[in-house]
């Protein structure tokens, strides 16, 4: 994710508070995570894998957690760099904070 460009705050609008959000970080010690804002709702998901597929693509799979630790979720965040932007199927994301 690093060496993708990922890790940052992306957001679909950076002028937009309610616009949609997403956080790729790394947590000391333990695998990366995102945090994800949408619709006023915010969660935090552990990043199982991600894998580059191509030189603008990285197929990433992410896993939700309920608040005492069981998955609930493992959805993919595929994405692919077009431009100076990242497309997560229908969402198109600008690099707002490193």
């Amino acid at each position: 994710m690093r060496n993708f460009g990922l890790v940052g705050t992306w957001l679909t609008d950076c002028t937009s508070p309610g616009a949609v959000r997403e956080t790729f970080d790394y947590k000391i010690p333990g695998k990366p995570i995102v945090r994800i804002f949408v619709h006023n709702r915010s969660s935090v998901a552990e990043v199982v894998s991600a894998v580059r597929a191509t030189e603008d693509k990285i197929e990433i799979v992410v896993e939700d957690r309920d608040p005492v630790g069981k998955t609930v979720d493992l959805f993919p965040l595929d994405s692919e760099k077009v431009g100076a932007k990242v497309r997560q199927g229908d969402f198109a994301f600008e690099k707002c904070l490193d």
